[in-house]
């Protein structure tokens, strides 16, 4: 089998992307590495530099060509600035794994030379993963975070806010405002990069929910946090 990259295109790929996503999903029951948010903010997330085409090359579609000459998408990896790849990869096809970490340090060696190392994002219980890194050589560096879930098959207890805090959806362009500047207190590059214009663009997002799209206000007026 020939294991090919792609480059990911925005306008024609997102879909093939999300619908592989959510097949992972459906197939083994969650998303370690990437979810569908991550690929839709590369366009539409406000702290960042404005959207073009070259932002498209940090994304590359995995594709599986078999003895008939079918082609099957089997993996997708997100890449930084840093050569700090998220991939997610259908587990029937983990054993390919170790070729995409290949393909991928070639990838960076001929067009990232200021590059000294490529970091790839396991999870401690993804045993296949550790176990393909550790036979390139890879070494452990850091633990980069903590991952929770919650089932929505639990009932929530009644939430009881402190005296005069109130939650609302983000509705006005004074709210806009507010949220940026709460944003950039939290998120140092959101203070350089996140403009009204640029929240806005992610609203017009067909994937935007305003019911969920939430802030807390203190008495005072003051957004003292977001969702």
């Amino acid at each position: 089998m020939n294991l090919k990259k792609k480059e990911f295109c925005f306008d024609h790929d997102l879909n093939l992307v999300r619908e592989l996503l959510l097949r992972i999903y459906d197939e083994i029951g969650f998303l370690s590495y990437l979810i569908p948010t991550k690929i839709e903010n590369h366009k539409f997330g406000p702290c960042g530099n404005t959207y073009t085409k070259e932002d498209d090359k940090d994304i590359f579609i995995w594709e599986l060509e078999d003895h008939e000459g079918s082609i099957h998408i089997i993996a997708v990896s997100h890449g930084g600035e840093a050569a700090n790849y998220h991939i997610e990869i259908l587990p029937q096809y983990k054993s390919f794994e170790k070729m995409i970490f290949l393909k991928l340090e070639e990838y960076e060696l001929l067009t990232r030379k200021n590059r000294n190392r490529i970091i790839h994002y396991t999870s401690e219980t993804d045993v296949e993963r550790v176990q393909a890194l550790t036979d390139l050589n890879y070494q452990m560096i850091e633990l980069h975070e903590y991952n929770y879930s919650f089932s929505l098959m639990r009932e929530t207890s009644e939430i009881i806010l402190p005296s005069g805090f109130t939650i609302k959806n983000i509705q006005t362009n004074e709210d806009i405002e507010q949220f940026r500047l709460t944003l950039g207190s939290i998120y140092p590059h959101c203070a350089e990069y996140a403009s009204s214009k640029n929240i806005k663009f992610l609203h017009n997002a067909e994937f935007y929910h305003k019911d969920l799209d939430l802030v807390m206000i203190a008495p005072d007026g003051t957004f003292t946090s977001i969702c």
